[in-house]
């Protein structure tokens, strides 16, 4: 687990989208995904049959970029590493649950709960 600074775990805590860099038969990949920080951890939820899950489960070695771009203003966390599959059944159900509480699209601003829409 990494050990995020007060100021780092508050950035996390206001971004969901992250990009994620995998690899295969040493070609890289990278694709944007939805994250969450849950103590102490980075979680991406990512289907069956994808590139990103194929890869990190012949090759679990890879790299998330969590930032906001703003001209002279940028802000980033790169983090380097190993990803695990999460699979265990209860494991499982309560990272979906964390993530479908905190990263469906809603959010609460000021008491109400707002849907973005794409």
């Amino acid at each position: 687990m990494i050990e995020f600074s007060k100021k780092e775990i508050e950035f996390l805590e206001t971004l969901e989208e992250a990009r994620i860099a995998t690899s295969h038969n040493n070609i890289p990949h990278v694709k944007p995904v939805s994250f969450v920080y849950h103590k102490g951890e980075i979680i991406v939820a990512t289907d069956y049959g994808t590139r990103t899950f194929t890869n990190i489960k012949i090759n679990p070695n890879t790299a998330i970029t969590i930032d906001v771009y703003k001209s002279g203003n940028h802000k980033a966390i790169c983090i380097q590493g190993k990803s695990k599959i999460i699979e265990k059944v209860q494991s499982l159900r309560n990272f979906m649950i964390y993530f479908i509480k905190n990263s469906n699209g809603y959010k609460m601003i000021h008491g109400k709960k707002m849907r973005r829409h794409f």
